[in-house]
């Protein structure tokens, strides 16, 4: 056996062996961290559906100062035994947006008179 075969023999064990094992490693490792990662965001995003900060009237869009009254406790545990929480008021019904979105032609007085008497349509 000459030095070339054993080089081409050694290329050939790298290829065939050595790297669909590290392929498949560096792809498990991937995976596993991307689903670890997602599965902490989900449980975040169900922990921060529980306070009741996204829906208290108090909450504003301003990124520096989410609630003027608890500015410590917004989206926080503190936030659920908050005593100044105070519930959104509702603007309108699904039924009403459905309605005034897809321009239907028959129209409720309640929808007209949330209109100023205006008729929806073309």
């Amino acid at each position: 056996m000459s030095a070339a075969d054993i080089v081409s023999n050694a290329l050939l064990l790298l290829g065939v062996l050595i790297a669909p094992f590290l392929m498949f490693s560096w792809m498990s490792y991937y995976l596993g961290k991307s689903i670890s990662t997602e599965i902490a965001r989900r449980r975040k995003q169900h922990f921060l559906s529980s306070l009741p900060c996204s829906r208290c009237r108090y909450l504003s869009d301003c990124e520096s100062l989410q609630c003027a009254v608890n500015p410590t406790a917004v989206f926080t545990a503190d936030a659920l035994s908050c005593c100044d929480f105070a519930e959104k008021e509702v603007e309108a019904s699904y039924a009403v947006k459905r309605e005034k979105r897809y321009n239907y032609p028959w129209v409720s007085a309640f929808t007209l008179n949330q209109l100023g008497g205006r008729k929806l349509g073309r």
